[in-house]
């Protein structure tokens, strides 16, 4: 019923033809170029990792084609954005992950037409991930303020760190636990020659609303996080600190 080895290459341009598939009819196109890959639309309970199964007819098919090719294209562009992150987005950039994550993510819901930015949305994704895996479950939550650096700790290049250490912050309240670490890293004053000293010096000298993550960051935005989290029950903004 098909080949057993396929009797052509999957080369970059086939992978090229591929990708730019945008309806059924140009998947049928595709699949009677290329017969070695009819194979994969019809039911082989026999072959280990196939998921084929409910694909019985090539109409079926050609249409999960489409689907797989329109996300794939999606999260290659949402790949180049990422990297693009980094380089003082311009609002087309927040508008664009702005859809992906609408189109991607049904969490969402009907809500997300409400969201103005692109890190309002993330933020409410992040609380409600975290709400999921706390529900109904005994979590205690610590933090560590130390090094703390300019980027996030993701990026393969960094500096100095911006502010001094300021210590271990725990809690069972993970939403006061973060406003309490937001209010601890504010009160700082930023080391001399950090990133974040070279952005409050060119910003006039000095930072009336002393907000450094929004200074070093201007696109960051923490408070819908928590008052999110607030909302949806995670926990509270309001604690008291006790210093051991």
């Amino acid at each position: 019923m098909y080949p057993k080895t396929p009797t052509e290459v999957f080369s970059e341009e086939l992978y090229c033809d591929l990708i730019s598939i945008t309806s059924r009819e140009e998947a049928h196109s595709f699949l009677t170029q290329h017969p070695f890959l009819r194979f994969a639309y019809y039911r082989q309970p026999d072959v280990p990792g196939l998921q084929m199964g409910e694909y019985e007819t090539v109409d079926s098919y050609c249409d999960f084609m489409v689907r797989a090719v329109e996300q794939h294209n999606d999260f290659r562009r949402y790949e180049v954005l990422l990297q693009r992150e980094t380089l003082a987005p311009s609002p087309e950039w927040h508008e664009e992950m702005l859809q992906i994550y609408k189109k991607y993510f049904p969490i969402l819901g009907t809500k997300s037409a409400s969201y103005r930015t692109l890190p309002e949305m993330r933020n409410h994704l992040f609380e409600q991930y975290a709400y999921a895996v706390c529900k109904d479950r005994p979590c205690f939550h610590i933090s560590l303020i130390r090094d703390v650096s300019p980027n996030c700790d993701c990026h393969s290049e960094n500096d100095i760190p911006i502010i001094p250490d300021v210590g271990m912050l725990a809690s069972f309240d993970p939403v006061a636990l973060d406003m309490a670490c937001v209010d601890l890293a504010n009160q700082q004053t930023a080391l001399p020659g950090s990133v974040l000293a070279e952005k409050i010096l060119h910003s006039s000298g000095e930072d009336p609303d002393h907000e450094f993550f929004h200074v070093n960051h201007p696109d960051a935005e923490w408070r819908t996080c928590l008052e999110h989290g607030e909302k949806i029950g995670l926990g509270t903004r309001t604690y008291k600190l006790v210093t051991i």
